[in-house]
């Protein structure tokens, strides 16, 4: 399910259930909407509303670290990048078509990562992308070294390739994952109980469905944070690009 589909069921869901509250209260006998009573159901549908408020801040908080590692991924990516191309320059004009191959493997992953069309995440699509990836990592394997020192570098150069691809493979495959059906479907109807009740006992005026409206779409909003923070390369929030593409003003000088 997408983030904008969820929040707006989430908004219908929370402020349709208090318009259903006030128009039940008004069906209701006087003696439902006492002190003594209102009061009891208040007490209650508040641990219920703070049971709601503990599940979204755990949510939040893994949905915020899920986000955090997957920006720390591109900065770590584009450090060893860098540092990989200052090896290659090191080792003269037989590294230059691997300096120009690996500008390039850069361009492709900041044109992925902006991009607002969503890339396919199927096992095949993913794998067709790490291709270049694997051709790069080939090609470095087979430059010889001529010296000692060469050959502590070029080792140096493959473990810094296989990070690269190591941290690709984690940023490709772990943002498909996506928060449980079920998660989502008790949400909703927390959400509904609460503000079904909320309306229930509160007064029937405008400031009142006007407050219900506004925090309905703070709910919302909230919800939709949490989605598009679980998928960190697609949607409206992502990472961000700049730590590759201030490797790539680097690249090749």
């Amino acid at each position: 399910m997408t983030a904008p589909l969820f929040s707006i069921i989430v908004f219908v869901v929370a402020f349709g259930a208090t318009l259903l509250g006030l128009r039940i209260r008004r069906l209701l006998p006087a003696a439902y909407g006492e002190e003594s009573i209102s009061s009891s159901v208040r007490a209650i549908i508040s641990q219920m509303a703070i049971l709601t408020t503990v599940v979204l801040g755990f949510v939040t908080a893994t949905a915020k670290s899920d986000f955090d590692l997957a920006s720390s991924l591109v900065a770590d990516a584009a450090s060893r990048i860098v540092t990989l191309d200052r090896i290659l320059a090191e080792l003269g004009d037989r590294a230059a078509d691997l300096r120009r191959d690996l500008r390039g493997i850069v361009e492709q992953q900041i044109e992925s990562i902006d991009s607002w069309h969503d890339l396919p995440i199927s096992d095949a699509a993913i794998i067709a992308r790490a291709q270049r990836y694997e051709d790069f990592h080939r090609r470095l394997a087979m430059l010889e070294p001529r010296s000692e020192a060469e050959t502590d570098e070029i080792r140096r150069a493959h473990s810094l390739m296989a990070d690269v691809m190591r941290s690709r493979w984690v940023f490709s495959l772990d943002p498909t994952a996506e928060l449980p059906w079920a998660f989502l479907l008790f949400v909703a109807v927390w959400l509904a109980i609460t503000f079904f009740y909320v309306g229930l006992f509160a007064a029937d005026n405008a400031f009142v469905i006007l407050t219900a409206a506004c925090v309905a779409m703070c709910l919302a909003s909230a919800m939709f944070l949490i989605l598009e923070l679980e998928g960190p390369t697609h949607g409206f929030v992502r990472v961000s690009a700049a730590p590759l593409e201030r490797a790539l003003a680097i690249l090749g000088k």
